[in-house]
């Protein structure tokens, strides 16, 4: 093989690395990923850009919702597959968050979401850090 055989299979490699680099860093592979859109609100940016107006997001169609009222997640614990968008929605009258070692929440006032996809199998537990004693868990499985 010549040198520029050498060169093209030296970019391809090189290129490859770069790729998937940037997904890892990217949180592509592993854990949870934390979406912060409220699906149940219209998309401003779109309507102002001139696509999509007037119209809601879209919500996943395996997303489970997790209510939040009474000082309380429910379901308290729910069992999912990979891929799984799990939505909270704060019913309750005041602000809450959900914090987990793998995904946190910014404050939740009432009536807005919080959503994360679930990409990999475990136990997540999680609770409101305003409310220690509001825990949940996510049982995520093949």
């Amino acid at each position: 093989m010549g040198e520029f055989g050498r060169t093209i299979i030296i970019g391809i490699i090189l290129t490859a690395g770069v790729v998937l680099l940037a997904r890892f860093l990217s949180g592509y592979w592993g854990g949870p990923t934390t979406m912060t859109e409220n699906p149940l609100e219209k998309n401003n940016e779109q309507e102002e850009n001139g696509t999509e107006t007037g119209k809601e997001m879209q919500v996943p169609a395996n997303a489970l919702l997790v209510s939040i009222k009474n000082i309380a997640f429910n379901p308290q614990s729910i069992t999912v597959k990979k891929g799984t968008t799990i939505i909270w929605k704060n019913d309750d009258d005041v602000a809450h968050d959900v914090n987990s070692d793998f995904f946190k929440s910014e404050e939740i006032s009432p009536g807005e979401t919080f959503q994360t996809v679930f990409n990999d199998s475990g136990i997540y537990e999680y609770m409101c850090s305003k409310h220690p004693e509001m825990r949940g868990q996510i049982i995520v499985q093949e």
